[in-house]
């Protein structure tokens, strides 16, 4: 839980504090540091991960921090985060779009690719407060095994 004083600097975020919070996010999921995820998210977070769900089972809807730790734990379970490389940052008001490329390996399989991302996030009092994510399921599919294009 944050103290009214963090709060209150949190909320004076201006876009630079904001890159860095999305950089800092990123490096905390490659790192598979949750708790550091999750403290800059506000508990209320809505979180929605849009895909074909026989590609990738972490896709649909959860609110609040304790569904948003569930999946992450679930997420770390099946692969290994080796890194994303963020090609664009937009940034207006409390609302950032990012696309990215996140380097990532399939535990079972042992697979590793890029998969292409696109996040949209939204900030409100300096929390990440909603997340839609828009990953390359059909590389995600490939990389779990389900079907094999080549």
């Amino acid at each position: 839980m944050q103290t009214q004083a963090t709060l209150n600097m949190l909320a004076a975020l201006d876009r630079s504090d904001i890159e860095q919070r999305v950089r800092d996010l990123f490096e905390a999921r490659r790192l598979g540091d949750h708790a550091r995820m999750l403290s800059i998210m506000s508990p209320n977070i809505i979180y929605q991960v849009v895909g074909a769900w026989e590609l990738y089972p972490f896709y649909g809807r959860r609110e609040g921090i304790e569904a948003i730790r569930d999946m992450l734990l679930r997420l770390n379970q099946d692969f290994e985060n080796l890194g994303s490389e963020i090609h664009d940052i937009l940034i207006d008001g409390e609302t950032v779009a990012i696309r990215r490329t996140a380097i990532l390996r399939h535990r079972g399989t042992s697979k590793v690719g890029s998969v292409g991302i696109v996040d949209f996030l939204r900030f409100r009092d300096g929390l990440i407060i909603e997340v839609s994510e828009y990953p390359d399921t059909a590389t995600v599919g490939k990389l779990a095994g389900i079907y094999d294009s080549d």
